[in-house]
């Protein structure tokens, strides 16, 4: 199976070209990219609001990267199915893929993960499933199999969105140059993108005090969206990679 696992050493290494192309792109947009902040004063109240502007999206074509980025794994993965299959003296069918499942109904009740491993043998299948992503139901974020599964799917089917966030906090660095005193502030605390909305407010007194001098000291970055609802920062991209080699490995002793 030497050539099958060459086969995958080559996409793999083409997935880290389109991921070293995404990653020097991102990093140029980011420089040129200024969050810009609406500022409301009440000179009866003291209260300053502040409003970020949603940033421009990114250039579209880089969906496109991201796609073939994405099919580069799956198709590393697929390859690995299929030598499991020809090692155990089988004939791959069309049913043979890598199989990446959210949910276990879909995965051993209807029978999903058995017709993707027709032909594969039980120890290398054992450890197939038991990295799947329905056995962690209670995941906050994608799991990279996930992200596989939906960048390469997605760019087959269906529209891909790549926009820019800031992450809030985001470090905000305040000065009000002459004396004043700040009495209530009120901020959003969690990581979360940043848009049209209201981001902070100061209560400052004396009332009439002009707004101060603050910066942002975190710079946007990538995000892209999936119809589902779903989006990953193009700054995972690499544990993505680093995950599909990781399953790669697990399962060389199998294809050797």
């Amino acid at each position: 199976m030497a050539r099958t696992l060459a086969s995958i050493a080559l996409k793999i290494e083409r997935a880290e070209e389109h991921l070293r192309d995404l990653q020097t792109r991102g990093e140029a947009w980011a420089k040129t990219q200024t969050v810009q902040i609406v500022h409301e004063h009440d000179t009866q109240t003291g209260w300053h609001k502040l409003r970020a502007q949603p940033l421009p999206d990114p250039p579209s074509q880089w969906v496109v990267i991201f796609g073939e980025f994405g099919y580069q794994l799956r198709s590393a993965l697929n390859f690995a199915v299929e030598g499991l299959v020809l090692v155990n003296h089988q004939l791959p069918s069309k049913s043979n893929q890598f199989p990446i499942y959210s949910d276990r109904k879909q995965a051993i009740d209807d029978g999903g993960m058995k017709r993707c491993l027709v032909g594969v043998a039980a120890d290398p299948a054992r450890i197939i499933d038991a990295i799947q992503p329905y056995h962690r139901p209670d995941r906050l974020d994608l799991d990279a199999l996930e992200v596989v599964a939906l960048s390469a799917n997605q760019d087959k089917h269906h529209d891909l969105h790549v926009s820019g966030v800031v992450l809030l906090p985001a470090g905000w660095q305040i000065d009000f140059g002459e004396p004043a005193t700040v009495s209530e502030i009120s901020m959003i605390h969690a990581l979360q993108p940043i848009g049209d909305a209201q981001i902070a407010a100061l209560r400052v007194i004396p009332a009439e005090k002009p707004f101060p001098n603050m910066k942002m000291d975190r710079a946007p970055t990538v995000d892209v969206a999936f119809s589902n609802g779903h989006s990953v920062p193009l700054g995972r991209l690499p544990a993505i990679v680093l995950t599909v080699k990781g399953v790669v490995d697990l399962l060389r002793p199998f294809l050797t």
